[in-house]
């Protein structure tokens, strides 16, 4: 923690003086940081157990006792200013203290306050589980099976991974745990990882503390299609195609994995780039829907074409899309947001 330098005072806290924390737990710990628009910025762990807010009166940040001012007779209120999630998880914010930035207990009282007034630092949160990994629908039921497929990415240490099952509105159904060995992998149905499950659909979450490789694995009679998972979620989410018509059928299953509501539009284009159809959505958070595009887009006359899902002010998704033909295979495809220029 380096403090904020002024020209007549410069210098370090020492653990002793403020402490950073990481939250017990290999997956306890697990949490993901959210800021919307208006600035409100919400906390939570996998189970959806809220762990800090901002109280958008006062601008003070409350940790949920999980970061403390120390010193005596110094407690700290925290004006917290930008705030952003580095590539594993850890949270970085820049705030101000209302209080002292720190006191030197046994020197005189004119002296106690090493600095005085308000001043700017920097602080980090560490993530406890560092990889996240959406798998966003399963289906186990009515004639289908899903099953997942995980692998270690990392050849010199185990890997504990912990796959969070949740419904279509998002409700946290249970969780599994495994320690996978270096380069070990899983592979397992649904059905037996969360025997009773109290729904057919809902969606997949897997945290670990290194690295995975994953995908989901849908079956209907002997047609089998593989998904990969996503490490990440897009504000602009694209289908790149559908078919839709004949013996031909196509589904999407969009998911919000965050904890604001997503509020959505999504576009059907033809292929020569024609709008040829819209609809808006509002999925709450944690909330999944799959669906066919011939429901989803009842008014389709054409029968081929992409799907396009953009946020109307803020948020990003997730999704995958699953084509079949009636008596034949199946086939699925992770939804991709927008390409990245390569240097």
């Amino acid at each position: 923690w380096n403090a904020y330098a002024r020209e007549d005072k410069v210098g370090t806290f020492e653990p002793s003086t403020l402490t950073t924390f990481t939250l017990p737990g290999a997956f306890g710990s697990a949490y993901k940081l959210f800021r919307d628009p208006f600035g409100r910025i919400i906390a939570a762990n996998i189970e959806l157990a809220l762990i800090g807010r901002l109280d958008p009166a006062t601008g003070q940040f409350l940790w949920a006792n999980l970061l403390e001012g120390v010193g005596d007779g110094c407690g700290y209120l925290f004006s917290v200013g930008d705030v952003t999630v580095d590539p594993e998880g850890n949270i970085w914010f820049v705030a101000q203290t209302s209080f002292p930035l720190y006191c030197c207990v046994g020197l005189a009282p004119e002296e106690q306050c090493c600095w005085e007034g308000s001043q700017n630092f920097i602080g980090v949160l560490h993530h406890g589980a560092y990889y996240t990994l959406y798998l966003p629908h399963f289906h186990s039921g009515g004639g289908w099976w899903t099953g997942v497929a995980l692998q270690a990415a990392s050849a010199e240490e185990p890997v504990k991974v912990r796959i969070c099952a949740l419904s279509d509105d998002g409700t946290f159904l249970g969780a599994y745990e495994e320690e996978l060995q270096p380069c070990g992998k899983l592979v397992d149905m649904i059905s037996t990882l969360f025997p009773d499950l109290p729904f057919p659909t809902g969606w997949l979450k897997v945290v670990s503390e290194a690295p995975l490789r994953g995908f989901v694995l849908y079956g209907q009679g002997t047609s089998v299609a593989g998904v990969a998972g996503s490490a990440r979620s897009d504000v602009l989410l694209q289908f790149p195609h559908f078919h839709s018509g004949g013996s031909w059928w196509t589904g999407v299953a969009i998911l919000n994995p965050d904890l604001m509501v997503n509020n959505l539009q999504v576009e059907a284009f033809g292929e020569d780039g024609d709008i040829l159809d819209s609809t808006t959505w509002s999925l709450q958070p944690f909330e999944k829907r799959a669906l066919l595009i011939s429901d989803l887009f009842p008014g389709l006359t054409e029968e081929q074409g992409s799907v396009v899902v953009s946020p109307h002010y803020f948020g990003a998704t997730v999704g995958l899309e699953v084509f079949g033909q009636q008596g034949g295979g199946i086939t699925g495809v992770r939804a991709e947001g927008p390409m990245e220029r390569a240097f």
